[in-house]
């Protein structure tokens, strides 16, 4: 079976039978879904959504979740609102991880994606807070037999990683998303292959370029027309032990040219992985 896969909000879609429609075009029937959520889609299906997946021939990759609020559209912003950074906002965001967590099993899936913000610094008042509310949340996986995967994002790859060591979590892992690194200034994702190897659970693939602009992300690309070094990056994730899915995500574009753009990434990982790489 593919380990290359896609993720449901890429699409557009927003029932189970439409998004069946579409992955015979894109050459993959294995699929992240978000749960239903501001950045990823509501399902029609409400409530029912993970009966009517298992009703199918899908093969779940994974699950991810968002949370009201959050915004992320500068790293400033993302600082501000992203994952548990408000205070105000962490115990409605964790009720949000314990619904999460209940929709993953519903679905069969073991790993639950999520951003957790902006890790502050070691020394900094909010740090103790912030790592108790990780922990908590990855408590509530863990209680269910589901890993809470974070997303690479604004952080370097130290950063997170001694963050991760310090909640000291085994249900708390990493997505690997190697665009994100890269549109937030950190221009070597083999080396946080390196640094993040032992914790990565899920890979998201994405491309994009360096920031231009100090306080913005760089530019999201479709997959291969960016500054990830696709061949390497899949050879150090070999090389860390990581043999799970490889879910296409594209964020930018019309429905019709992220749809395109999807089929043709898979294509273009499938061809890498067939080399050997």
């Amino acid at each position: 079976m593919s380990r290359v896969g896609v993720c449901s909000w890429s699409l557009g879609v927003a029932s189970i039978p439409e998004l069946e429609r579409v992955l015979p075009s894109l050459g993959t029937d294995l699929v992240s879904l978000g749960c239903g959520d501001p950045a990823h889609g509501s399902w029609v299906e409400g409530d029912g959504m993970p009966a009517a997946v298992r009703a199918t021939g899908i093969r779940v990759a994974g699950a991810m979740i968002a949370f009201d609020g959050e915004d992320f559209s500068s790293p400033v912003a993302n600082r501000r609102t992203g994952g548990f950074n408000p205070p105000a906002t962490r115990a409605e965001r964790l009720a949000r991880v314990e619904w999460a967590v209940q929709r993953a099993v519903e679905l069969e899936a073991g790993e639950l994606t999520l951003h957790i913000g902006h890790v502050p610094e070691p020394g900094d008042a909010g740090r103790g807070a912030f790592v108790d509310a990780l922990g908590r949340a990855a408590g509530q996986a863990r209680e269910h037999g589901v890993t809470l995967c974070v997303e690479t994002g604004s952080d370097a790859p130290a950063t997170l990683a001694a963050c991760l060591a310090e909640v000291g979590s085994p249900s708390l892992m990493v997505n690997f998303d190697a665009a994100n690194l890269i549109a937030a200034g950190h221009d070597d994702p083999v080396a946080a292959v390196g640094i993040l190897g032992p914790y990565i659970r899920g890979v998201h693939i994405k491309d994009a370029l360096p920031p231009t602009v100090e306080g913005e992300w760089g530019a999201e690309m479709p997959v291969g027309h960016g500054a990830v070094p696709w061949r390497a990056v899949l050879t150090a994730l070999a090389a860390a032990g990581y043999g799970g899915p490889l879910c296409v995500e594209r964020e930018g574009g019309t429905r019709e040219e992220r749809v395109i753009d999807v089929a043709d990434a898979v294509a273009f990982v499938r061809a890498l992985l067939a080399q050997g790489t």
